[in-house]
């Protein structure tokens, strides 16, 4: 049972904040990757550099992970960014083991947040549907009890029929919609973490039992 007071304290552990989630930041994509840094989804989750830029046709990925320990081997944010710093595309990267595990709000939590960061502007009626189930504390939830009170969000009586909650719930491999210029998509990818210039490629069988290893990938391009 996690109350909320102890939903503070633990996502204080986690991310090195005090509350369960950021002030909306302005859409990321087509901005430059420099504001994107300054903005309050990257401060929110102590976002810093992994590794080096990595090459890509026209451009080139930077990569981002949690300050935190506990965090940091489980997330990744990366951003590909033209000549210009200019952000082409987003993505975000998940174990499944965060998603599905005993800290599935937490996951949840930034998965909402970098729609909200990397979705297009201004945002499309089916993006704001899939962040209003997001935001609803059961959803995701296998076993154990959120309590919360009687102000907090209810789900949309509309359901998701592109497939993206379903995706990131690992009950389908992909899915994808386009909505504002921009195209998102939700990948479940076996094995280790790819590095996001190379192609993701989907989990073969679905329904079937997990990998050992298996992450999801959320990706929103321009």
């Amino acid at each position: 049972m996690i109350c909320k007071r102890g939903f503070l304290a633990i996502a204080a552990g986690l991310f090195g904040a005090a509350a369960c989630s950021p002030a909306e930041s302005a859409g990321s994509q087509g901005g430059a990757l420099a504001a994107a840094r300054d903005s309050e989804f990257f401060k929110w989750f102590h976002l810093t550099p992994s590794h080096a830029p990595l090459p890509a046709a026209g451009g080139q990925w930077m990569c981002f992970r949690p300050e935190s320990a506990e965090m940091r081997p489980m997330v990744e944010i990366a951003a590909l960014t033209d000549g210009a710093d200019r952000i082409l595309a987003s993505r975000l990267s998940l174990d499944r083991r965060f998603i599905d595990g005993r800290s599935a709000p937490f996951a949840r939590d930034i998965a909402k947040s970098f729609l909200q960061w990397a979705g297009p502007r201004p945002r499309g009626p089916q993006l704001a549907l899939i962040i209003g189930h997001m935001e609803v504390p059961t959803f995701g939830l296998r076993g154990g009890t959120v309590l919360y009170g009687a102000g907090a969000p209810k789900a949309p009586a509309q359901p998701d029929e592109t497939g993206f909650l379903d995706a990131y719930l690992g009950r389908r491999t992909q899915a994808e919609f386009a909505e504002g210029g921009a195209q998102v998509r939700a990948v479940n990818v076996a094995g280790v973490l790819p590095d996001p210039a190379a192609s993701v490629e989907p989990v073969a069988t679905p329904g079937a039992s997990p990998p050992a290893e298996a992450w999801l990938s959320i990706e929103a391009r321009l």
